[in-house]
């Protein structure tokens, strides 16, 4: 019986000590929001350095994803934080390991984030037809491209 109290002491003072040596939540939230206010925030040539974009166009990015819905805060990342995710990931293909530990998030907000920002982007695009290129175009950039009419039926003739 003294024993186990004994242990039961001793674990106490040690997981005191454990806590008490740890860091708080608060910091990493502060470091965390120091990251992120460094590649968006500080200079125009580390945000299009880190993000490959500059800052009016990531804040304007920002901006029509969250006034269109398609993404809005969460209750641990706001919207600059998680396109900064989205675009980091993009400019330097890195994993989601390597890409957690520099933002200190988990890897499954990570990529729960980087989703819902991808699909955000892509609502973004509105479908529209491509304008045809007339035959009589005089830039030399589509000439390769150019289709005679009497090939392809024969092509299609012969192989389909």
């Amino acid at each position: 019986m003294i024993g186990s109290v004994h242990w039961f002491f001793q674990m106490i003072v040690l997981l005191g000590l454990r806590v008490a040596l740890r860091p708080r939540y608060s910091i990493f939230k502060m470091e965390r929001i120091n990251y992120v206010d460094r590649l968006v925030n500080q200079s125009d040539d580390i945000c299009v350095k880190n993000l490959r974009m500059n800052m009016g166009a990531f804040h304007k990015l920002c901006y029509t994803l969250e006034s269109r819905g398609y993404i809005r805060d969460s209750k641990h990342m706001n919207v600059v934080e998680q396109v900064a995710v989205f675009l980091y990931i993009l400019a330097h293909h890195k994993k989601m390991s390597v890409i957690s530990t520099s933002f200190q998030r988990s890897t499954e907000s990570i990529s729960r984030h980087f989703h819902m920002v991808l699909l955000g982007v892509l609502r973004l695009q509105e479908f529209q037809h491509p304008e045809p290129i007339p035959n009589d175009s005089t830039d030399g950039n589509w000439k390769y491209f150019k289709v005679q009419s009497n090939n392809l039926k024969k092509f299609m003739l012969e192989y389909i």
